[in-house]
């Protein structure tokens, strides 16, 4: 009777915590990975102004909360050929249950014609970083550009990729460049190649399909191997 007595209230404990585990948010208990980036509209400007364009709300591990919201408004001119294209970037964060505010907003005068899309690729494990990518696009020619969010220090980070790929790039040759997501270490991974994709049969490319860190405190890159695995988490909320 007495090990009945000691065994019910164990048990009961066990269930309550049982309980509490299951009714947790999941990425309170795991973090997941993000299966792919969560991205604004293609947006780009017409003779008519359109709305702003919102991605869906990204939740890291411990409960961060962001969004991006990106807005192409035309720059008229007398003549046609002079329009110009006004686009703002805007990253909005904060923690669970509390308002977004903006934490980054940049804005661009672009080229007449031109496409952009703003994503993100994931939070660090850690929910301390965030990686962004933001990119412009014309027929087959496109310029991404990674920006790391520290949530910590309330600080971004957007690094132009090209200067730092110019002293190891042959003449001519432009390249791609895909931010894929942190390491162990929280440095970004890039995946680099020629952006030329209408080689010629047999055509070696300008710069191989390659796999790099990006340093973006010292802006400097270094090879990696392709097995260097992106680590991206982040729950797509569900929003009513």
């Amino acid at each position: 009777m007495a090990r009945a007595i000691l065994f019910y209230p164990l048990m009961v404990g066990l269930l309550i915590a049982l309980a509490i585990l299951l009714a947790m948010p999941a990425y309170a208990q795991h973090p997941r990975t993000l299966q792919k980036p969560v991205s604004t509209d293609i947006v780009e400007c017409g003779d008519e102004d359109t709305p702003a364009s919102k991605s869906a709300l990204v939740v890291s591990p411990s409960g961060l909360q962001a969004r991006l919201r990106l807005q192409a408004k035309a720059i008229k001119a007398k003549n046609k050929e002079d329009r110009r294209c006004a686009t703002t970037w805007t990253l909005m964060a904060g923690s669970r249950g509390a308002p977004l505010r903006i934490v980054f907003q940049e804005q661009r005068d672009d080229e007449w014609g031109n496409e952009s899309s703003f994503e993100i690729e994931g939070w660090s494990e850690d929910s301390r970083f965030l990686l962004l990518s933001t990119a412009t696009m014309a027929g087959d020619w496109d310029e991404t550009t990674p920006v790391i969010y520290d949530a910590e220090k309330n600080k971004s980070y957007e690094i132009k990729l090209a200067p730092l790929f110019e002293a190891m790039t042959p003449k001519d040759c432009l390249l791609y460049f895909r931010p894929l997501g942190f390491n162990a270490s929280n440095q970004v991974l890039l995946d680099v190649g020629d952006l030329n994709y209408d080689r010629a049969p047999g055509e070696k490319a300008c710069f191989p399909e390659s796999r790099w860190e990006l340093d973006y405190i010292q802006k400097r890159v270094k090879r990696v191997s392709t097995r260097s695995v992106p680590q991206k988490f982040g729950i797509v909320a569900r929003e009513k």
